[in-house]
């Protein structure tokens, strides 16, 4: 196992992009800090050899003071060529500590997530499979990122204050682990919102992850059917082209079709052949508690 230097970045950059869209979390990772613009603190890379790697690992952990926890604990993304040295590589305790939670996102299905749900069962916890999600693709340069606002509403974006609304919108379970994600991301990364003139209260927005995606979606059922996530999604597109960025996805569970729809609508595009899987992994003696008093230290 070899564990990245900053100076190593872009060689693995170049290579990871050889396997795009499959690749795109980890490259986005290394892209950001390597530009020190939209990073994860603390993100580190190990590989299985170096420069021509097999296995490629991201964790969001470190080693020392972690800001804020990826959703509930770690996240975990993973690219490999090599299913057997993917496993040695997940099986290694110095590449993962399996004492804490583990997200495995945006997991190449069957390939990678076979993988990595055979390990996760190996050890002594939980896992839990999501739903079978798409990708949608956004091309940057050609969608035109255009939006139309019924009377009445504005756009907005949203801020750390908004972090209690929306664990109040979606339960993801630990809303106090939830709850320092949202702040840190709300306060660091774009967001799109739409509210009523003289309200501060979003009826409608979506958010931007670490990895380099659109997430977070959400219309409040009472505004629904009158194509605010569309303006939303097209309110993000925009801003993130004027960043500098060419494209950027969505994943949404294939079933749910409010959030295919919607972001179809504003110019999305399925990329086919492709099922991103999305994995948890809870240690038999983890718990919320514990957790949290490492972030809150």
């Amino acid at each position: 196992m070899l564990l990245l230097q900053h100076g190593q970045l872009s060689q693995l950059i170049r290579q990871l992009e050889r396997s795009l869209p499959f690749s795109s979390s980890i490259h986005h990772l290394a892209n950001e800090q390597l530009r020190h613009r939209l990073q994860w603190p603390g993100v580190s890379f190990v590989v299985d050899a170096f420069p021509n790697f097999s296995v490629c690992i991201a964790r969001t952990c470190c080693t020392d003071r972690e800001i804020a926890p990826f959703v509930h604990d770690v996240g975990v993304f993973v690219h490999s060529t090599n299913s057997e040295k993917l496993q040695s590589l997940l099986e290694n305790s110095q590449c993962l500590d399996w004492n804490r939670r583990m997200y495995f996102r945006v997991v190449k299905h069957p390939h990678d997530s076979d993988i990595v749900v055979k390990t996760c069962k190996a050890m002594d916890g939980t896992t839990t499979i999501e739903d079978p999600a798409v990708c949608i693709h956004f091309d940057l340069i050609k969608n035109p990122s255009k939006h139309e606002l019924p009377n009445g509403f504005v756009l907005s974006e949203l801020n750390e204050n908004h972090a209690e609304q929306l664990i109040q919108d979606r339960n993801f379970g630990c809303p106090r682990l939830n709850l320092l994600f949202y702040r840190y991301i709300l306060k660091n990364y774009p967001s799109a919102a739409v509210v009523e003139q003289g309200s501060t209260v979003p009826v409608a927005y979506i958010a931007y992850r670490p990895e380099g995606c659109l997430a977070l979606g959400y219309t409040n059922p009472n505004y629904r059917g009158r194509g605010f996530l569309k303006v939303v999604v097209h309110e993000m597109l925009r801003k993130l082209k004027q960043l500098g960025f060419t494209h950027t996805c969505g994943y949404a569970a294939a079933n749910n079709y409010p959030s295919v729809k919607g972001m179809l609508a504003a110019g999305g595009v399925i990329v086919e052949n492709y099922q991103p899987d999305f994995i948890q992994y809870i240690p038999r003696h983890w718990t919320e508690d514990q957790c949290l008093s490492r972030f809150q230290a």
